[in-house]
C-alpha cells in the first residue's frame, strides 16, 4: 500500500509536469505566432509604406515634368512671337525702304514738272 501511494505521488507529479511542460510550450507556441504575426505585419506596413512613397515619387516626378514641359512649351510660344515680331519688323523696313526707292525718284519728277506760277509763267519747282 505504501508502494501504491508512492506511486500515485509520482505519478500525479510527473502528469502536473507534463501538464506544465505542455502549458509552457503553448505559451512559447502563442508567443512565437504573435512575434511571426507581427514581424508579417511590419513587412507588410514597409511594403506598403514603401509603394505609397514609390507612387508619390512618381506622381512629384510626373508633375514635375508636366510643369517641365509646360515651361518649354511657353518658352516655344514666346520665341516664334518674337521672332514673328522681328519678321514683320523686317518686312515693314523693307517695305518701306522699298517706298523709299520706288518714292524717290518721284519726287524727283514732281520737283522738276513744270508749274504755272501767278503770271502765266512755268516755274520748275526744286525743292
Amino acid at each position: 500500500m505504501a508502494n501504491a501511494k508512492r506511486a500515485e505521488k509520482r505519478w500525479c507529479k510527473q502528469a502536473k509536469a507534463e501538464a506544465e511542460e505542455r502549458a509552457c510550450q503553448e505559451r512559447e507556441e502563442a508567443a512565437r505566432k504573435v512575434r511571426a504575426e507581427a514581424e508579417q505585419r511590419a513587412c507588410t506596413e514597409a511594403e506598403r509604406k514603401a509603394k505609397e512613397e514609390a507612387e508619390r515619387k512618381a506622381r512629384e516626378d510626373f508633375v514635375k515634368l508636366q510643369a517641365e514641359r509646360q515651361r518649354i512649351l511657353e518658352e516655344k510660344v514666346r520665341l516664334m512671337a518674337e521672332d514673328k515680331r522681328k519678321a514683320e519688323a523686317e518686312r515693314r523696313a523693307e517695305v518701306a525702304a522699298g517706298k523709299q526707292k520706288v518714292g524717290e525718284p518721284a519726287k524727283k519728277r514732281a520737283r522738276e514738272e513744270p508749274v504755272a506760277g501767278s503770271s502765266g509763267i512755268q516755274v520748275i519747282n526744286l525743292r
